[in-house]
């Protein structure tokens, strides 16, 4: 052999080599909560890329579905919010083929939790402090307990129901990326149970006006041995309730569906009315089936591309005192015609607590990571659904106070408020509408409400323990598209204010 040909065997060798390298793909996962999970609860996963050329790679964990632009040697790192469901083994595959020709994949195990969840995070703590409350919370065992880093907490709020309650240090916080923390004003606006430690004075006063559960679940801790007693009355209690899927379908009125057979008896009817005509007036026998097949084919035509109909309804409670809500929500979507589309859903709409994800596409949007794109299909008379839990920044457009024994109802918002409801010591009253600034109270000669509608009985069932408490309708804006939104916001004051 030549020096020549030797010379460029070898090159070919190299090219080849490099070749194989370019088209390599490394993935390496890091699941929150260091694997744990609780039965029926969504959790989360993180997953960093790096290869040797650039490029979109699609990476997939059942149904959901991720496209990270790749840079030459950059790591690129994703989050991938999983529903509950089979957690034994998480499987991810993406559509680049290794030297075999075969997709890359990579796989994770998790493990389901029967006990709480308890995550301390390491960041601000001394290893004497952590071995410390470690020690303390291994003396019981009806928590499980672990460590984890700052840098593996989540990205989306839902995945905080894998845990029962966080342990965090301010330099914890400090920690944290926008996404993450925003994820943990989610968890604790949702009655999360937190212990914070050494947390700025304002900053703590900020959490707890936006925490929900007025506040009841965030606490504070001094010193390590404070934290064991702490997280033992934590978890001995739990939030108040939301409304669940059952009640908010009854809730819920029925005119889509009643809609699409008026549709149908409209067509039923306008048919009968054309064979009638034709039989009538005209005379050619043929023009009998011609003109209601040619009124059926326009029908189907203009028929077929109609929008589903989108109905939804909420329920959203707070304390007067916050700047926070809970909120429960249901959206029913009727086909009413063959329609494909995509629409964007709130994250925890299509991670719920129970069941299984549904059949369509998702797309997760790392800008927006309170949003998932899910791909959409309905034909006549079919439907899908979402009910979800979640939470909301806002202000009361309603102050609730009480003087002298008297509630009293002010409108602080800039608009006006349709009527609605007040409880009062066990009485329900019909709140008036009220104009901007204006303020009401109920006076001897105010009538109480007698009826027991499904709008009664839901606000007496989530206003129980409360004293005081007002409903009335509001729709806020918890989808990025238009629907039928029936809202109702329930505000309420806690028996210790009420008894000041």
């Amino acid at each position: 052999m030549s020096g020549l040909q030797l010379f460029l065997w070898i090159l070919a060798l190299v090219s080849i080599s490099a070749a194989k390298a370019d088209s390599s793909l490394q993935i390496d996962i890091t699941p929150a909560w260091n694997g744990y999970t609780r039965p029926g609860k969504p959790t989360e996963i993180g997953v960093r890329l790096i290869s040797q050329r650039s490029g979109a790679v699609n990476i997939k964990a059942g149904k959901l579905l991720q496209t990270i632009e790749l840079e030459d040697g950059i790591p690129k790192s994703v989050r991938f919010p999983l529903p509950p469901g089979n957690t034994e083994e998480v499987n991810f595959q993406t559509d680049w083929q290794d030297d075999r020709g075969s997709p890359i994949k990579a796989r994770v195990s998790l493990t389901d939790s029967k006990i709480p969840n308890i995550a301390l995070v390491i960041e601000g703590l001394t290893i004497q402090d952590r071995q410390y409350i470690t020690q303390q919370m291994h003396h019981t065992d009806k928590e499980n307990f672990f460590s984890v880093a700052a840098l593996t907490l989540p990205q989306y709020g839902p995945s905080y129901n894998s845990i029962d309650a966080i342990i965090i240090h301010y330099l914890g916080l400090k920690n944290l990326d926008e996404k993450q923390i925003q994820a943990l004003s989610e968890y604790v606006t949702n009655c999360g149970k937190a212990i914070i430690l050494e947390f700025p004075e304002t900053l703590y006063s900020k959490l707890k006006r936006i925490a929900g559960c007025n506040g009841d679940f965030l606490v504070t801790a001094s010193y390590p041995f404070e934290i064991s007693d702490q997280i033992k009355n934590l978890i001995n209690r739990n939030p108040d309730p939301l409304p669940e899927l059952s009640m908010l379908s009854a809730a819920m009125p029925e005119p889509g569906i009643h809609n699409t057979y008026s549709l149908l008896l409209g067509f039923c009817f306008g048919y009968l009315l054309i064979v009638i005509m034709t039989a009538v007036i005209n005379k050619h026998k043929y023009a009998l089936f011609i003109l209601p097949l040619l009124a059926t084919v326009i029908t189907i035509v203009i028929w077929y591309k109609q929008q589903p109909e989108r109905n939804l309804i909420s329920w959203l409670q707070m304390d007067s005192q916050h700047s926070s809500a809970r909120y429960s929500a249901l959206l029913i979507m009727l086909g009413t015609g063959g329609w494909r589309e995509s629409v964007d859903l709130p994250t925890a709409a299509v991670l719920p607590e129970e069941g299984s994800i549904s059949e369509q596409s998702l797309h997760f949007n790392n800008e927006y990571p309170d949003v998932v794109t899910a791909d959409t299909q309905f034909s006549l008379l079919s439907s899908a659904e979402w009910y979800w839990q979640s939470s909301l920044e806002i202000d009361a457009p309603l102050k609730l106070e009480v003087e002298n024994q008297q509630p009293i109802v002010t409108n602080t918002g800039q608009q006006p408020l349709q009527a609605g409801l007040l409880k009062w010591k066990g009485e329900f009253y019909p709140l008036p509408a009220l104009q901007s600034g204006q303020t009401w109270k109920p006076i001897a000669a105010t009538a109480k409400v007698t009826d027991n509608s499904e709008l009664v009985k839901l606000m007496s069932q989530y206003s129980n323990r409360f004293a005081a408490a007002i409903l009335i309708p509001f729709t806020p804006d918890v989808l990025r598209f238009s629907t039928n939104h029936i809202g109702w916001l329930l505000i309420h004051l806690e028996e210790n204010v009420v008894s000041q």
